[in-house]
C-alpha cells in the first residue's frame, strides 16, 4: 500500500526512522492484525477491527469497501474516532 495524505498534530517525539519506512511498518501491522482478528473471532467479523489502544495512543481504523484505508492515531481520551472517519471518507 502507499500512503495518499498524512497530517501530523503535537506529535510529542519524532519517530526516529524515515517517513517511508514509518508507513511500510504501519501497513505490516495493519495488515497483521486484521489477519489476526480475522482468524481469532468467533463471528464473521465484517468491518474487522475497528480500533485497538496501548498505554499511550488509540489506533482507529476504516477500511472501505474499495480497500482504502483511513488510520487516524489519537491519544486515549478518544473513545470512538468511527464516524469521523467514515466522514472523511463521505
Amino acid at each position: 500500500g502507499s500512503c495518499l495524505f498524512y497530517g501530523e498534530w503535537h506529535r510529542r517525539r519524532p519517530p526516529g526512522i524515515p517517513q517511508e519506512e514509518e508507513f511500510k511498518l504501519m501497513f505490516g501491522m495493519l495488515f497483521s492484525l486484521r489477519s489476526f482478528v480475522a482468524k481469532m473471532s468467533p463471528t464473521d467479523m465484517r468491518d474487522g477491527f475497528v480500533s485497538f489502544h496501548t498505554s499511550k495512543y488509540r489506533l482507529h481504523y476504516l477500511e472501505t469497501p474499495t480497500g482504502l484505508r483511513l488510520v487516524l492515531n489519537t491519544d486515549l481520551a478518544v473513545p470512538s474516532a468511527r464516524e469521523a472517519l467514515q466522514h472523511i471518507y463521505s
